[in-house]
């Protein structure tokens, strides 16, 4: 099984990154910016161009995943299940506060031919009042892994977020816990993660399918 794993589009919130009070002026699970939309559409494209077909799409809960599910989606005619779990680390939070997020009855109306993850409930989907400590988030790792261990499925699309797929390459790899190498993400990258019994890396961070004013450079990259 193939997993590309594609980091959501930019956000609005992405547009903020850098400036000194990004803290104060960052919103509650931002939407994609025009910026973003048009980044997923090349992923799309770069999907349909290489004549890789999938089965399904696995997105966050968060928006800015949405939005990237719902274009991917359109372009490849897939269908799309939403994941509780796999949300970026810290979770639903502004100013370290945590919020519940959308609940379920949500979704079903404004996604009506979605899977809903049954984790998802009446309550939302992110169950604390305070950001998600990044050690967490590492257990975290562990439950999403053994998830896609149990998928049967030849090629998925999981779309997701940049710092915890830097958690889940480092659990890959092996990264020693004192090490300082970041596995960055582009906005609209594409990641291949195969499993045959086994996870393994192929590759992480390819964006090459994005034109030069649609790519922020913040991190290296690693082609197909």
């Amino acid at each position: 099984m193939n997993i590309y794993y594609v980091r959501h589009g930019e956000s609005t919130n992405n547009i903020l990154i850098g400036k000194p009070d990004y803290e104060a002026l960052r919103i509650l699970d931002a939407p994609l910016s025009d910026r973003g939309k048009q980044q997923i559409y090349e992923a799309a494209q770069c999907f349909l161009k290489n004549g890789i077909k999938i089965d399904i799409i696995r997105c966050s809960p968060l928006q800015r995943a949405i939005g990237s599910a719902q274009i991917i989606s359109e372009i490849l005619k897939v269908p799309v299940e939403i994941v509780q779990n796999i949300h970026e680390i810290g979770g639903n939070y502004v100013k370290q506060q945590g919020f519940p997020g959308e609940n379920r009855n949500y979704f079903q109306t404004n996604y009506p031919t979605y899977k809903i993850d049954e984790r998802i409930t009446e309550q939302g989907w992110y169950f604390s009042d305070k950001k998600e400590p990044k050690e967490e988030a590492k257990l975290r790792v562990d439950d999403i892994l053994k998830d896609l261990t149990k998928l049967n499925y030849q090629n998925i699309i999981q779309i997701g977020h940049g710092n915890l797929q830097d958690l889940i390459i480092g659990k890959l790899v092996d990264r020693r816990d004192d090490s300082l190498k970041y596995f960055g993400h582009e906005n609209a990258s594409i990641t291949l993660i195969r499993y045959d019994g086994e996870l393994k890396l192929l590759f992480y961070n390819n964006y090459s399918h994005l034109p030069e004013q649609l790519r922020s450079n913040q991190s290296d990259q690693n082609k197909m």
